[in-house]
């Protein structure tokens, strides 16, 4: 195995001309009935072949990245689908079944500055009142989280307000849009620049979550595991590109106490890192290794502090600044690769707790890597899946140690 290609590699997955007009705030995209239509009537075929080529650093920036996930298609629209979204730039997109088309463009930073320094509430309740009005709604449109700013665009923008709609009679709808406005990621150089945003996706209905929940007590954990389809998309890539046999497993674990807790922060930071060394000491007595110095010899890394730094440095834009307030000081990564047909890579990490937040004890990433056949332990499904409970259960049992 190479192993300073592979840990090379491995960050960089771990993150996936434009004027900027003078012009007022316009809250007009959801309210546009037809345009809602006609986009959702795109969610229901197949990817437009219509495409173009990317023209500008951000166009350039979100197509790229796309490419690099095999089971997305894609495609930068020729045209809009709506006369409302010229200036826009639009991508069509499908995963598996899901579906979703996304349109942005830049707007001027000092009109999403006035609307938000002289938020006018009588102007936003006509808005999803209007929004709310449409055919084919389900009558409910609100201000909208940040969560629901789209994920494709990540990498280039981190939102800052906006409104939803949901289509459809369900109370719950698979197909929602979004119209919202963000920051653009300043590496841009756009100066005075914020991005404008109309997304609708459709996500389909019968899909199975992959996370659970544990109960202990007062403790809660709620595991989350990566979907199959999102390893998949990983392992393709290092197999195609390095010719190996690969397996993975991700998980992260968050912990919850059901009753508002009275330890201070600073002790539960210290809790998760007590529980991130116990996990280190169990995957060491499984025969991994830290990594040595002869292991980073061909990496632009000295330790694995500065492998951390490097996560964080190539984080999507939006997910920088929660990520350097919540990621560990610390990263484990541990490898054995003394059988040439069953290399083992483990990563471990914490995610501390939020500020103020009294029941949040915060959380553990686990990532396991085989590279190979692994005949003899079995094949990388048992060794992974052994080793990623092994690991789930020590760190349920420490934390509900007195």
């Amino acid at each position: 195995m190479r192993l300073p290609s592979f840990v090379v590699y491995l960050i960089c997955l771990w993150a996936m001309s434009v004027a900027a007009a003078a012009q007022d705030l316009n809250l007009d995209k959801l309210s546009d009935c037809n345009m809602l239509a006609r986009v959702q009537s795109m969610l229901q075929q197949s990817v437009s072949v219509s495409c173009r080529l990317p023209s500008d650093p951000l166009e350039v920036r979100l197509m790229s990245r796309l490419r690099m996930v095999p089971s997305v298609n894609a495609c930068l629209l020729a045209a809009p689908p709506a006369n409302r979204l010229v200036g826009f730039s639009c991508i069509d997109s499908a995963v598996q079944d899901d579906r979703e088309v996304v349109c942005f463009r830049t707007v001027d930073d000092r009109a999403i500055r006035r609307y938000q320094d002289n938020y006018d509430a009588d102007a936003a309740y006509r808005y999803k009142q209007s929004a709310a009005g449409c055919p084919g709604t389900n009558g409910d449109a609100s201000e909208a989280a940040n969560t629901l700013f789209p994920q494709i665009l990540s990498s280039i923008a981190k939102p800052r307000f906006g409104f939803a709609v949901g289509l459809g009679n369900a109370r719950m709808p698979s197909t929602l849009a979004y119209h919202g406005f963000g920051s653009v990621d300043p590496e841009f150089g756009l100066t005075g620049s914020a991005l404008e945003v109309f997304d609708m996706f459709h996500v389909q209905a019968n899909k199975k979550g992959a996370s659970a929940i544990d109960s202990f007590g007062e403790w809660q954990f709620e595991i989350v595991d990566v979907p199959t389809e999102s390893r998949r998309d990983f392992i393709r890539t290092f197999e195609r590109v390095y010719g190996e046999r690969v397996d993975l497993r991700v998980r992260m674990i968050f912990i919850t106490t059901s009753h508002s807790a009275n330890t201070s922060l600073r002790d539960r930071k210290s809790d998760l890192e007590t529980w991130q060394r116990k996990i280190e000491d169990d995957l060491k007595g499984e025969g991994l290794r830290g990594l040595t110095s002869k292991d980073l010899a061909g990496t632009p890394f000295r330790n694995t502090d500065e492998l951390r730094d490097a996560m964080l440095k190539n984080m999507a834009f939006a997910n920088r600044d929660f990520l350097q307030r919540t990621l560990g000081p610390h990263v484990l990564f541990l490898v054995n690769y003394d059988d040439e047909d069953c290399n083992k890579v483990a990563e471990g990490f914490v995610m501390e707790p939020e500020e103020g937040v009294k029941n949040d004890r915060g959380g553990v990433g686990l990532t396991a890597f085989t590279i190979g056949r692994c005949r003899e332990d079995g094949g990388p499904g048992k060794v992974l899946d052994e080793l990623i409970k092994q690991e789930t259960e020590l760190l349920e049992r420490e934390v509900r140690r007195p």
